[in-house]
This record gives C-alpha cells, structure tokens and sequence, in this order.
C-alpha cells in the first residue's frame, strides 16, 4: 500500500497536515533513494575491485616471473660464454704446446697458431691433444719454414785464436810490452 494524499484523506487528516506529512516524508525518502542508487552500485564497484586486485597479483607474480627467468637465461648465457673462452684458452695451451714441441720457433708461434685452426683441435681428459703425434707430423711438413733449426759447432782449429798473453788487444803488442817491461 502506498503512502499518498489519497490514502492520507481517507484517514480523515486535514490539507495542512497531509502537505506537513507528505513533505516530511519526501526528505527521508529522497536520501534513502539516493543511498540505496549507490548501494547499487557499490556491488559493482566491490566487483571491479575484487577483479582488479586479482589482476594486480596476477601482474605481480608474472612480472617476477618473468625478471627471474630473463635473469636466468643471461646468467646461463654468460656462463656458457665464460665455458667456450675457457675451452679456447685451453686449446690455444695445447696447441703452443704441441707447436714448440715440434720445433717452431718462438718468435712465428702467434703467427702459425692464427692459421693453425686452434678451435678444431679435441683435448682429452688431461687436457692434451688427441692424436698429437699425427699432428705434430702435419705442423712439421705444413709449417717446416717456421721450425728453428739450430746446430752447435766447435772452435774452428785451422785458425787458432791469437794468444795475447793477458794483453788487452786494444793496445799494440810492442806498446803493450813496453809497458809491462819498463815501469818505473
């Protein structure tokens, strides 16, 4: 049933009082319309809430997630890097190794390992060259231009060196025994 002036004049109220009661009325109803508008929407706007925060945490674990996993594949990245240089140094180690065996000279070493084909090279378990005796050989025949040959002689006897007797050989032999015989 609804509250109105009809039903106000049935009850037997006069005008003026029926305007006071339907005045009074009209604001408490006009705010509680209002209140109930926004409670209305508050369901809604808890709703957005709720699916916004579920976002937000969403968003948080992927983007650690993600941080953690890009972290992880550069460190992997570098740690195979620093692999591979270890590797190569160790080859290169081998490979200086194996060419000074074989007689290549000191200075031509940087020079022949550049063309030598370092990364081709397998170490074993010791870290030396597979198969190095075959590999010597081939550095031997490819690369004989670069080997040092050297050869140790004697004096040679047919001339003798000059016998001074203790004389510098700056001096002349007659100044210099002129002056060893006559000092004063």
């Amino acid at each position: 049933m609804a509250f109105t002036r009809k039903f106000l004049k049935s009850m037997g109220i006069d005008e003026e009082k029926i305007d006071a009661i339907i005045d009074e009325h009209t604001s408490v109803v006009e705010p509680l319309k209002a209140y109930k508008a926004d409670a209305d929407k508050l369901a809604e706007v808890q709703k957005r809430l709720e699916k916004a925060e579920e976002d937000l945490e969403a968003a948080k674990k992927d983007s650690w997630k993600d941080k953690y996993d890009t972290v992880k594949k550069e460190f992997d990245e570098y740690k195979e890097e620093q692999g591979r240089k270890e590797t190569r140094a160790a080859k290169e180690r081998a490979c200086r190794a194996l060419l000074k065996e074989a007689g290549i000279a000191e200075k031509y070493l940087d020079k022949v390992l550049k063309v030598y084909g370092v990364d081709e090279v397998e170490l074993d378990e010791k870290g030396k060259i597979k198969d190095a005796d075959e590999r010597a050989a081939a550095v031997k025949s490819e690369f004989d231009s670069f080997i040092q040959m050297t050869q140790t002689r004697g004096a040679e006897t047919s001339k003798p060196p000059a016998n001074t007797g203790g004389i510098p050989e700056t001096k002349s032999l007659a100044d210099a025994l002129r002056d060893k015989y006559t000092q004063k």
